[in-house]
């Protein structure tokens, strides 16, 4: 008989979601039936796609209003129940706090253990609603069998967050389920804006908005060698981005577009050098580390990359895969032309980098952690 799980995800941009996205993969691939329970698509988000036969996708809507948001959680935790009875579940991951608290529910119906996959850290609360509500959420993650996160830093901030054992808590990078890509360029970019072949392309994708700097990124532009053009690619605070833009004709292009699964690459072999920054003003962007995606999306694609000086950020990536700037960008113009000066060296590291950051890996080690401390 198959082994099975179940996935709660919450916030319906799943198909954005790598964590989510490689830990059904991996899971599948390892023999588990995998059902992915899930709120539907967010505003300019898709369904994701899965290569996978054996994972299963199933979304409840979910409005916005707050009264109608609750109503539609007990009923996303009611359809999953309905389905779930109907068969043998192993475990259930909950990625993050609020998808957590449904498999945390679930899990106590049928007897089986729930995992917290914690993507994201609380962001400050300070009114009393809001410490409420992190109240309740501390209830649930005190309560998990066990934790992954996405490096030893961020797993030591969980550990003392939520007064959790640091000993359960597993570390899987966020890094691809899947090895080092050949290395090749894409003109998807260059195409869709008409971006001369002699420009070099500096890309920043994902979420953007303060967390990621996407404002200061747009306005050093005005300090870069006119080599060099920057690409967005993403969602956020996109009408600010393109304030910026319009001062900047020909310097920075714009993309919204969500690709499907098998075309993400597309985005990141598009890049000459990629973009890895955030805002040092709260505990989840100062302590990035190893957990950010598009680093490794983008060494897997050998593509060097610049980082801000931010937490353990030095140790991880200097000389090795790429260049760090200053916390707010200070000096990223004369980074950007180092980069270039060593791009074969760094192009090179990438592949290392990226080797030494297996996904695979790392989510067998959690499972046999998880299975000996269940024996012991």
């Amino acid at each position: 008989m198959n082994q099975r799980v179940a996935l709660f995800t919450y916030f319906g941009q799943d198909a954005a979601s790598p964590p989510m996205i490689n830990s059904a993969e991996y899971l599948a691939a390892e023999g588990y039936i995998v059902d992915i329970f899930a709120r539907n698509p967010a505003k300019g988000f898709i369904v994701p796609t899965f290569r996978n036969k054996a994972i299963r996708y199933y979304t409840t809507g979910i409005p916005l209003n707050r009264i109608g948001w609750r109503i539609a959680r007990i009923h996303l935790v009611v359809n999953a129940w309905q389905k779930m009875r109907e068969h043998r579940y192993d475990f259930v991951i909950g990625f993050d706090p609020w998808a957590f608290e449904h498999a945390w529910l679930l899990a106590k119906v049928f007897r089986i253990p729930a995992f917290h996959h914690s993507l994201e850290f609380f962001w400050p609360e300070n009114s009393l609603r809001k410490k409420i509500d992190l109240a309740g959420k501390m209830f649930f993650l005190q309560r998990a069998d066990w934790m992954i996160t996405q490096d030893a830093m961020r797993a030591d901030w969980l550990s003392n967050k939520c007064r959790f054992p640091r000993e359960k808590i597993s570390v899987v990078y966020n890094s691809s389920f899947g090895d080092l890509l050949p290395p090749r360029k894409s003109r998807y970019f260059r195409d869709k804006f008409g971006i001369a072949n002699d420009k070099t392309v500096v890309l920043a994708v994902g979420t953007l908005d303060r967390h990621t700097l996407a404002r200061e990124i747009a306005e050093s532009v005005s300090r870069w060698d006119q080599k060099f053009v920057l690409v967005f690619h993403g969602w956020g605070d996109i009408e600010e981005i393109r304030t910026a833009a319009d001062r900047h004709p020909g310097r920075i292009f714009i993309s919204t577009e969500v690709l499907p699964v098998e075309q993400k690459y597309e985005v990141f072999q598009s890049a000459d050098i990629g973009l890895v920054i955030f805002s040092p003003d709260n505990d989840n962007c100062w302590l990035t580390g190893r957990s950010t995606g598009k680093l490794f999306e983008f060494t897997r694609c050998g593509v060097p990359v610049i980082a801000n000086d931010l937490a353990g950020m030095h140790e991880l990536i200097s000389g090795r895969c790429g260049e760090i700037c200053g916390t707010w960008l200070e000096s990223i113009e004369n980074v950007l032309q180092r980069v270039v000066e060593n791009y074969d060296a760094y192009r090179k590291g990438c592949s290392d980098f990226y080797a030494a950051h297996s996904f695979a890996e790392c989510y067998r080690s959690f499972l046999e952690k998880v299975n000996a401390h269940q024996k012991a």
